[in-house]
């Protein structure tokens, strides 16, 4: 059950680098291609950030980074996998622009099966 954050500089997006939402699909479709999660269990959100700092002399400098969670238990040969995966998707999705320096970081974590909860709630239509 990976669960997918996204942080990113808007000066990427201020620059059309790259659209969120595309991003976001196209995450969860290479995390889907590992073939160790159910698709539908895979979330993904992300969050821009306005007020940033890289480094100590921030000009012309960006970022984007993945956070991905995993229950506990997977190999690191599939976690490696995943990060692959991932940092493979920022570097087609995200254009470069000017001379803007970009750092792409990806990282896969584990969730503690025996505390993490997961449910899903169904409502029904009325009938």
């Amino acid at each position: 059950m990976p669960k997918i954050t996204v942080e990113y500089s808007k000066n990427l997006t201020d620059q059309q680098a790259f659209d969120p939402r595309t991003l976001l699909v196209e995450i969860n479709k290479a995390v889907n291609s590992v073939g160790e999660f159910k698709e539908q269990n895979i979330r993904s959100v992300i969050h821009c950030n306005d007020v940033f700092v890289v480094g100590i002399h921030p000009e012309n400098r960006a970022f984007i980074e993945v956070s991905i969670q995993i229950i506990d238990g997977r190999s690191f040969a599939i976690k490696n996998d995943v990060t692959t995966r991932v940092l493979n998707v920022l570097k087609a999705q995200v254009k470069p622009v000017g001379n803007l320096g970009i750092n792409f970081s990806v990282d896969v974590s584990d969730l503690n099966r025996n505390v993490f909860v997961n449910e899903v709630f169904v409502t029904l239509p009325n009938t």
